[in-house]
């Protein structure tokens, strides 16, 4: 469990923490759109993109930013499982906060379709999961509420203000995912540089960020996820490892591109 964090069988519930982010630049309209490659033990095992829609999206009567994820791994790799995952959010245009969170996975037999409504006056969250035909299921959760999803999380940390901060110190963010809520610290380790395929030079400034998740068994040493973010006013992620009990998985930027929506 992750310090902050209380669950029960029906409700997950924590204290909310200070927010310490700012929005400083809203990537949300920079329709960017991102690939990774997925590698494990130096074999190709799938990817993953990030994309922005290009026009804004009425939810509940908000108007709202979307961005859809989708993940694919072949399963090609001894015990890796193969997935086509898919997830999206709408972001309310003028808070930058989520309305919505959908999630549509396929994971080997397992499958899993649902989708979440913030009510952040009521500080709740409202889960509808539609995998089963005529057998819907609808729960409700505690919230912050200045809570993000995963993937607003991720915008949202890319607004840190890294240089200000000393290494090895953290930054907090609320976070509901897989029903429910987290404060995820994120620590900061410093910078240096990293060889990518987008920089002039071949080398680029990158902080360098861990996020301090709980363990689920598989993951190893004392930062098991680490990841690269350029040194710029573009903030993009360069690349993510994952250290493993059974090796690491990386992932790669193979493609970044951006049509800004002014």
């Amino acid at each position: 469990s992750i310090a902050g964090c209380s669950t029960t069988d029906h409700e997950e519930s924590f204290t909310p923490t200070k927010e310490t982010i700012q929005w400083i630049h809203n990537y949300y309209k920079d329709k960017e759109y991102f690939r990774f490659s997925i590698d494990y033990a130096f074999m190709k095992t799938g990817q993953i993109t990030i994309e922005s829609e290009e026009h804004t999206i009425m939810v509940n009567n908000t108007p709202c930013y979307k961005v859809n994820v989708n993940a694919q791994i072949k399963g090609a790799a001894g015990w890796l499982t193969s997935l086509n995952n898919n997830y999206s959010t709408y972001v309310d245009t003028l808070s930058l906060l989520p309305v919505k969170f959908t999630r549509d996975l396929q994971e080997n037999k397992y499958l899993k379709k649902e989708f979440t409504l913030f009510h952040r006056m009521e500080e709740k969250a409202v889960v509808t999961d539609t995998t089963r035909k005529g057998q819907m299921k609808i729960d409700t959760f505690a919230i912050s509420h200045n809570i993000q999803d995963m993937i607003s999380a991720f915008f949202l940390l890319r607004n840190a203000d890294f240089d200000r901060l000393p290494i090895g110190d953290t930054l907090t963010i609320d976070v509901f995912m897989e029903n429910t809520s987290y404060n995820i610290k994120v620590k900061y380790l410093g910078k240096e540089k990293v060889k990518s395929k987008f920089a002039k030079k071949g080398k680029v400034d990158a902080f360098i960020i861990a996020p301090l998740i709980p363990s689920d068994g598989l993951l190893a040493s004392e930062h098991p996820v680490k990841a690269w973010i350029t040194d710029d006013e573009q903030k993009i992620p360069l690349k993510i490892q994952l250290k493993l009990v059974v090796g690491a998985v990386s992932m790669e930027l193979q493609e970044y591109t951006q049509k800004l929506l002014y």
